[in-house]
């Protein structure tokens, strides 16, 4: 699969359909950056997998994104456009470091391996496989944010219901994963649309811009609504 095209979006969510989230972001990088093979894939800092994700999928789908975030205190959806030029924020420097009691720590920046492995609560980011329990958990999330922001992208809220504040996390991966489904399923309804009509298969179809495959599916309903409009003309003729 080369980028989030047509044909390689039909096959990237079939691909990920029994995935876990964790397992759809590498694969969403392998589409972002094809030349890597699975393990280089896994061993990526989630920083710098996202950015990728992320720089590639705009570059096929540019415009208003929509997004959405739900009230903590009153649960309404609150539906938010992302900003125009929005996009994970670069890496600060390669790794964090920390002082605590005395004593500095480097701390390399999670990959998504680190991900599934503290999954089973074995997340270790210093070397030498030293315990990382004897250092504060704030201390860490604070330098691994300040070393690169991109590991943390949140958005403030106002809930127009109740006036609740909040910030939430915007997950890179899931939102971009989301909205391939939500592209993959539109494309699937258009295509079922045309080769009903018309016989024609679904590689011919994909192979239609996207401007002429919506013509043909807004031709198709306009004369299903015009053939609707004649049949009740003619039940009122008869009644």
């Amino acid at each position: 699969m080369t980028g989030f095209h047509r044909a390689s979006l039909l096959e990237l969510v079939a691909q990920g359909e029994d995935q876990s989230q964790l397992e759809r972001a590498v694969l969403l990088l392998r589409v972002a950056r094809p030349e890597l093979n699975l393990d280089t894939a896994w061993d990526w800092p989630v920083g710098d997998r996202d950015r990728a994700i992320w720089e590639t999928w705009r570059q096929h789908h540019r415009g208003a994104l929509e997004a959405v975030s739900a009230c903590p205190d009153c649960g309404d959806q609150l539906e938010y456009v992302l900003p125009e030029d929005f996009a994970p924020p670069p890496a600060v420097i390669d790794q964090a470091s920390i002082r605590f009691e005395g004593r500095e720590y480097i701390v390399r920046l999670p990959t998504s391996r680190d991900l599934l492995a503290a999954q089973r609560g074995e997340l270790n980011l210093l070397p030498g496989g030293e315990s990382m329990n004897i250092i504060p958990q704030h201390l860490i999330e604070e330098a691994l944010e300040a070393a690169d922001p991109g590991l943390d992208v949140a958005f403030a809220h106002t809930c127009p219901s109740c006036a609740a504040q909040w910030k939430q996390s915007f997950d890179v991966s899931r939102f971009v994963w989301q909205d391939c489904l939500q592209r993959a399923e539109r494309l699937l309804l258009d295509v079922d649309t045309i080769a009903r009509t018309y016989g024609w298969s679904e590689h011919e179809i994909l192979d239609l811009s996207e401007q002429r495959r919506l013509r043909y599916v807004a031709m198709i309903l306009e004369q299903a609504a015009g053939n609707i409009q004649r049949l009740h003309a003619g039940r009122q003729r008869l009644a």
